[in-house]
């Protein structure tokens, strides 16, 4: 069996607010990990910011609208934007993150669990 990929049906949000200290943030977010050094990274696409520390969510940056300029936190390599744009297509994107990564990770408290009976994510608590 193949390990499935973290997506925005996946993610936490009221978690994440509730970490920002901030209900009313309105968050359009993702997870990637950068192909170099597997450095997971929450990214809000609303908001222009760039989460990098699970334990400090106020450890973040403002990316350029544009995203140029953007390096990954962990290696320092540059990402490109086009490579960003492919980020949501897991099928042809190496910064996808696998859910046993995001697991195993400190950024665990920021995605829903897996339903134990259908092996699916849930996209909202019950």
């Amino acid at each position: 069996m193949t390990d499935s990929v973290i997506n925005n049906m996946d993610i936490d949000d009221d978690a994440i607010r509730e970490r920002l200290k901030d209900p009313s943030t309105n968050l359009t977010s993702m997870f990637l990990r950068c192909p170099a050094c597997d450095t997971i990274m929450l990214v809000d696409w609303e908001e222009h910011r760039m989460y990098v520390d699970p334990n400090n969510i106020f450890d973040r940056f403002t990316m350029e609208p544009m995203l140029n300029d953007i390096v990954c936190p962990g290696c320092g390599g540059p990402i490109e934007p086009n490579e960003l744009l492919l980020a949501d297509k897991p099928e042809i994107s190496p910064w996808h993150v696998p859910r046993s990564l995001i697991l195993a990770s400190d950024w665990a408290w920021a995605i829903y669990p897996i339903r134990s009976n259908s092996g699916t994510s849930l996209a909202a608590p019950l």
